[in-house]
């Protein structure tokens, strides 16, 4: 008798659980945006799961995209910034924002640029992430008509890109200097680019404190009193992977960039999808290399190296170069002020197809026959 009464019981509780439906959230993000990391978190640690949550995540190229996908009600939360919000609330929207970073892009330059202040700016061509409403540029133009007495825009040629094709265009000498989200700037000052101005360093200047929390998540207040469930547990999701974020080196680190260490005649030591050299003791490390994708051989030790057996770290790391490396082949790595990139994410594949469709040489190899892109 007990058996059956605990077997009613369980079947009861199963029946409930099965019954509470999670809350649909829908949200849209720019591609390139920083806020992908933490929504991986969530994704990867199964918060979505802890806070009962089904989140449907739409991926655009731009913020003018993003901001007609929640005014037309095509999406419920995007990601922008407090700019936009404060003119769309001086319009008579009811938007409101949770804070997500205080974060904001810097104009950088290359390191033997003679573009030393904002003043030496002027007839430059720098690429912009994010469009002309851009928070970082609007903020920036903001500064310079009051401390200079001139808007920037007047005086410089922008040019509106992608963020990793920025990066890429003013890494070849195609820019003068990029304003960038601060992910990529990240990356431009790893590898000595100069800061010539920066958010962080205006805001004072034109009257906002330096801990204003710039972009956040974006929503109507209609839809969060009609989903008060959703913005409460979605709150929740993203604090916690804040905190993880916080607290683990391992998950802000992309393994798709090849890092390399050399000896002092520039031959590779090691190369690694992890963070090399350590980590620790950040004032010593020295120059940070990546390895960019160009590999000439010689014709007889391709022949060669075809013939050698992959090697454990090779597949651990799965980096075919480290094979010649481990067999006591020197790997010569010279520097070079090129950028060259590999195509193994959708983002890459992107950056691809308009590089490929902005090359004189494409139409050569269009009139070739099919191709896709």
């Amino acid at each position: 008798m007990k058996n059956i009464k605990i077997t009613i019981l369980t079947a009861f509780i199963f029946l409930f659980s099965i019954q509470i439906k999670a809350a649909d959230i829908k949200l849209a993000v720019l591609k390139y945006g920083t806020v992908n990391w933490e929504l991986n978190v969530i994704k990867e640690h199964k918060l979505d799961e802890k806070y009962n949550l089904n989140i449907d995540v739409t991926y655009l190229t731009n913020k003018n995209a993003s901001a007609i996908a929640l005014m037309s009600n095509a999406v419920d939360m995007i990601v922008t910034d407090w700019v936009w919000v404060s003119r769309q609330r001086d319009k008579g929207k009811d938007f409101s924002l949770i804070p997500y970073s205080t974060a904001a892009g810097a104009i950088m330059v290359p390191r033997n640029s003679t573009i030393k202040t904002i003043e030496d700016l002027k007839n430059s061509q720098i690429g912009i992430a994010g469009g002309s409403i851009d928070k970082s540029w609007i903020l920036i133009r903001a500064y310079t008509m009051k401390v200079y007495g001139y808007d920037l825009a007047k005086y410089i040629e922008p040019a509106y890109a992608a963020p990793p094709l920025i990066n890429g265009m003013v890494l070849k000498g195609e820019l003068d200097g990029a304003l960038n989200y601060w992910n990529y700037t990240a990356r431009l000052k790893a590898l000595s680019f100069r800061k010539i101005i920066s958010v962080e360093d205006i805001l004072p200047e034109i009257g906002i404190g330096k801990s204003l929390p710039l972009i956040g998540y974006v929503f109507s207040q209609k839809w969060a009193k009609n989903n008060n469930e959703a913005i409460e547990g979605f709150i929740a999701a993203s604090n916690e992977a804040r905190e993880i974020l916080k607290n683990n080196d391992d998950e802000w680190e992309d393994s798709n960039n090849v890092k390399v260490v050399t000896d002092l005649n520039r031959n590779a030591i090691y190369m690694s999808r992890s963070p090399i050299p350590s980590t620790n003791h950040e004032e010593l490390r020295g120059e940070r290399l990546l390895q960019v994708c160009i590999m000439p051989f010689y014709w007889h030790f391709m022949k060669k190296f075809n013939d050698l057996t992959p090697t454990p770290l090779e597949q651990a790391e799965s980096i075919e170069m480290i094979r010649a490396i481990q067999h006591g082949y020197k790997v010569r790595m010279v520097e070079t002020p090129y950028f060259s990139m590999g195509v193994d994410t959708p983002d890459d594949l992107l950056v691809a197809q308009e590089k490929m469709l902005a090359d004189s040489v494409w139409p050569l190899y269009k009139s070739k026959g099919e191709y896709i892109i």
